[in-house]
C-alpha cells in the first residue's frame, strides 16, 4: 500500500466480514476509503477508475 500511495494509485480497503470484528487498519493506510465486500461495491469501484 505504501508503494501504491507513493505512485498515486487508487487504494480502497475492503471489509471481509459483515460485523467488521477484529479489524485493524494498518498505519500505512492513513485515510483510505473502506467498504464492505460485495460484488456490487467491487464492480462500482473498478468502474470508477
Amino acid at each position: 500500500m505504501s508503494c501504491a500511495k507513493q505512485e498515486g494509485m487508487p487504494i480502497v480497503g475492503v471489509y471481509g466480514n459483515d460485523e467488521h470484528l477484529g479489524i485493524k487498519i494498518p498505519n500505512e493506510c492513513g485515510y483510505v476509503r473502506l467498504m464492505d465486500w460485495t460484488w456490487s461495491n467491487i464492480s462500482n469501484w473498478i468502474n470508477s477508475l
